[in-house]
């Protein structure tokens, strides 16, 4: 099984970083909470427990993914760092998927 999914990465006036996980129908634009500030946003992959954020960013947000994000989603996804696709693990995600994101 396979989801597609967009997130936001946002950053508290503390610093901390949070991912903001939705479904990849919305815009990122319209889901980004008033008086908060995004630091990147993109697509992600989750494909038989294993993680794939591809370097697709947000046209709406004009702010790309940062290779940091998939440390933040794997924690709040609750996936070990073992379940994570490195590029040469990312079976789930052939090339010619990538337009569905």
């Amino acid at each position: 099984m396979m989801a597609l999914f967009k997130y936001i990465i946002l950053r508290d006036l503390e610093g901390v970083e949070r991912p903001l996980v939705f479904d990849r129908d919305l815009q990122h634009s319209h889901v980004l909470p008033e008086h908060t500030i995004a630091v990147s946003a993109g697509h992600g992959v989750l494909c038989e427990g294993r993680l794939h954020v591809p370097e697709i960013g947000s046209e709406t947000l004009h702010l790309d993914p940062r290779p940091q994000d998939r440390v933040l989603l794997e924690q709040f996804l609750g996936l070990t760092r073992s379940a994570a696709v490195t590029p040469e693990r990312s079976c789930c995600v052939p090339r010619q998927m990538t337009g569905l994101l």
